[in-house]
């Protein structure tokens, strides 16, 4: 079934074709007995392509995206709210900014004074938080800015796009304020709340309870016991990602098992029998699965931890691999767009992963420390029947913490972009301390309004080990070479990784007559795995990065030496595309970095970047600058920094601009020029010098020519003014304006200017990041909005 998914994402075919085609398959596995399993296999497949394609199809005239286009258009949104309002919290230089994300399904949009019913749903972005009571089934009304949902500004970058659309979400709409809802009253009045909301509004106040307030312990209580997301901001999260603990913080397997588990303990200590501790735990864990929002993790883990614990009721055998995929196959068949969810394949992955290494390991300690069978328990030395015990634990966390880490690592350097081997030791600390946080919570609420002294108590024991997990994570975090940055693992790396893993715990690999094949087959697949790795590629790439202001260029050498970034945006820049950009390349320091001026908006995001990765060396531009920011940049600037001007060379770059002694008004003016000559094409990086520096530009080299052009808007005047760009003769234009908006776009004078030159023009705001890739062969395009091109001379 999982094989039909992925076909039928990547392969359309007509809707009502494939329904003939299943039923007959159907009726085919009925009626031939002899050949029911092989049809059964091939109607599994057409089955999970069917339900694909009629989950994403439109078989509506009224779908939304029949109704709307591409474009972006104020409308009024009338519909019913798909869930509560997701309550997020960003926090930028200790700043916090709230936000708010609701999900609706609506049933009209007005257009102007045009009505027109719809269906589907939409994701609602507000500034600030909704407390207006909304909740699951409440009708409202929305003014906003309706559009397909934005894609990645760059290449390894969260594809916000991609993420709504496997939740079956295709538009988005940004409200100006929350003043621009409001919530509507059925007839006979208002509604009544669900229980879930005023049990979660209860049991945060519950758990608060004498601690202090706006606490970020306390909103990680919040996130632990209730799936409260608001409280992991990234300065939050970042220990605990980096330390491979921030699964703690998704309501998901891990949580359940600790709620059943404390359940079934409880009830069976109290002699209760075993069929009724199932009749109680499963509807708690549904309760807890509820409560928290139907996350889709918790949900999963929830249908699987059921069948785990009707089958431990009933005594029935239980086995892990067969309850997981009855898991797997009933979320598959409710939603089979879960397939392609990074906590669906992190969730199952992990699990199957344990579940298959972990007896492996269990046999490898046994043929460790194994003993004399025939010797009583009573005449082993006392040393060794002391150690039994913490002996067993101890293997049995480093086995499953290992088990998980191996399942998970080709995915987490997918997703998170991220190589964690200090989460096999943190996890060995950090996972037991979740149990006891989660059993104080958990009894915290068992007081509740009863016994609210008793609650108290209970809260700063949560209190206390949440902070000794926060400590642990950032120690950690800490540990040289505890993580590190790598780029996202090409498809069939992965899959000769499992395939690999799979083999090493065969148990047929270890007879004599498969041993050596099997052990060579391995060592080819990891030799081909760390060459592609470790190998350059041969390729220079040079990005241009869309920035909602400034500017940014990153070049990508073969190797690391000969990279450089020049500049490194405004500070929400630098945060948001330039830092994510370089992680997602598996870059964990720069070579060089280049600061052109002192513009905020290109050099305003050096201190964000120069935390987060190591630079070897640091090229400033040292005219003087009336920016405070670049005063205090170079004011504090690091021994290995040193000034850059006209004449110098930096490796295949040469500096052309500025001179010692020029001084302009405009500091974009004084922006440092640089040229470059990769594989015989010359690359001018102009930043977003002004008209007199593009002027004494031109005086000073009248001969300059160069193949690719990549500008930035300047504060005032025009980019790449007639005379300097008919000198230049370039091929290609890229120009470095901001996306979705009016402020630092390029507007239709320089855009109708640029267009009767015979340059190809690129706009960041249209196209989005734009990478040059250059290799000795030729140079081709690629940009996020488009295919790669044909290879140029």
């Amino acid at each position: 079934m999982c094989g039909g998914i992925v076909v039928a994402d990547r392969v359309g075919l007509p809707l009502l074709f494939m329904y003939v085609v299943a039923f007959g398959l159907a009726g085919a596995c009925i009626l031939h007995e002899k050949r029911r399993s092989r049809w059964l296999w091939l109607f599994l497949f057409l089955f999970g392509w069917v339900n694909f394609a009629t989950r994403t199809a439109v078989v509506s005239p009224n779908d939304l995206r029949t109704i709307l286009g591409d474009t972006h258009e104020l409308v009024e949104l009338r519909g019913t709210l798909v869930g509560r309002p997701r309550k997020l919290i960003a926090e930028r230089d200790g700043v916090e900014f709230r936000h708010s994300l609701a999900i609706l399904r609506p049933v009209e949009i007005t257009r102007g004074k045009e009505s027109i019913f719809a269906h589907g749903l939409v994701a609602a972005h507000t500034p600030d938080w909704l407390d207006g009571g909304g909740y699951a089934g409440r009708e409202v009304s929305v003014v906003g800015v309706i559009g397909p949902p934005p894609p990645p500004l760059a290449e390894g970058l969260f594809d916000y796009q991609k993420h709504l659309y496997r939740r079956g979400i295709y538009f988005s709409v940004d409200v100006e304020s929350p003043s621009d809802w409001r919530f509507l009253e059925k007839v006979g009045g208002p509604a009544r709340r669900p229980l879930s909301d005023r049990f979660r509004d209860w049991a945060q106040a519950v758990l608060s309870r004498g601690l202090p307030k706006d606490d970020p312990t306390v909103r990680l209580l919040w996130a632990i016991s209730l799936g409260w997301k608001a409280g992991l901001t990234d300065e939050v999260a970042t220990p605990f990602m980096r330390s491979g603990a921030i699964h703690l913080f998704a309501v998901s397997g891990l949580h359940v098992a600790m709620i059943s588990g404390i359940v079934v303990s409880l009830l069976r200590a109290l002699f209760v029998p075993r069929a009724w501790c199932g009749a109680v735990a499963i509807p708690a864990l549904w309760f807890f699965c509820a409560v928290t929002g139907f996350h889709s993790s918790a949900v999963r883990a929830t249908i699987m931890m059921s069948i785990v614990i009707a089958g431990w009721s009933l005594e029935r055998p239980v086995d892990v691999l067969n309850s997981l995929a009855g898991a797997a196959f009933l979320i598959l068949v409710w939603e089979p767009r879960q397939l392609f969810h990074a906590g669906f394949q992190l969730s199952f992955v992990v699990v199957c992963g344990i579940a298959l290494m972990a007896p492996r390991f269990e046999l490898w300690r046994e043929a460790l420390l194994k003993t004399d069978p025939l010797l009583p328990l009573e005449l082993r030395p006392r040393w060794r029947r002391l150690l039994d015990g913490p002996s067993r634990w101890l293997f049995l966390g480093v086995a499953t913490s290992l088990a998980a880490w191996l399942g998970s690592a080709p995915l987490i350097a997918t997703y998170f972009n991220l190589f964690t081997p200090v989460s096999l030791l943190a996890n060995l600390l950090i996972v037991p301390l979740a149990g006891p946080t989660l059993a104080a919570c958990l009894a915290s609420l068992a007081c509740g309004d009863v016994f609210p002294s008793v609650g108290e108590l209970f809260n700063h024991c949560a209190w206390f080990a949440m902070t000794l997990m926060c400590g642990l994570s950032e120690w950690f975090s800490n540990f040289p070479g505890a993580w590190r940055n790598v780029a996202s693992p090409s498809p069939i790396a992965i899959g000769l990784y499992y395939l690999l893993l799979t083999g090493v715990l065969n148990r047929r690999l270890f007879h004599r007559p498969r041993a050596k094949a099997w052990a060579a087959a391995g060592g080819v697949v990891l030799s081909c795995l760390l060459v592609s790795a470790l190998a350059p590629s041969g390729w220079t790439q040079i990005t241009v990065l869309a920035l909602r202001g400034g500017g940014s260029v990153f070049v990508d050498a073969p190797g690391r030496s000969g990279d450089l970034l020049v500049d490194c945006g405004d500070p929400g820049g630098a945060r948001s595309v330039v830092a994510p950009f370089l992680k997602s390349k598996g870059h964990n320091g720069l070579a060089t970095v280049a600061l052109t001026h002192g513009d905020v908006l290109h050099v305003g995001g050096y201190e964000h970047i120069a935390c987060e990765f190591p630079i070897s060396d640091l090229l400033f531009n040292p005219v003087p600058s009336r920016s405070p920011v670049y005063r205090r940049v170079v004011d504090e600037l690091p021994d290995f920094a040193h000034p850059v001007l006209s004449g110098d060379s930096l490796g295949i770059w040469k500096a052309l601009h500025p001179k010692p002694d020029d001084r302009f008004a405009s500091g974009d003016d004084n922006a440092l020029v640089l040229l470059g000559e990769v594989h015989g094409l010359r690359v001018l990086l102009l930043s977003d010098l002004g008209g007199e520096g593009q002027r004494m530009l031109f005086e000073r080299h009248p001969d300059l020519k160069a193949d690719i052009v990549m500008a930035a808007l300047p504060g005032r005047g025009t980019p790449l003014k007639n005379g300097l760009l008919s000198a230049l003769e370039p091929s290609l234009i890229i120009v470095a304006d901001a996306p979705g908006q009016t402020v630092g776009r390029a507007d239709p004078e320089l855009r109708a200017r640029l267009r009767e030159h015979k340059a190809r023009v690129l706009y960041t705001s249209d196209v989005g990041s734009v990478t040059v890739k250059i290799s000795r062969s030729g140079w081709n395009v690629r940009t996020m909005r488009g295919s790669e091109t044909a290879p140029s001379g």
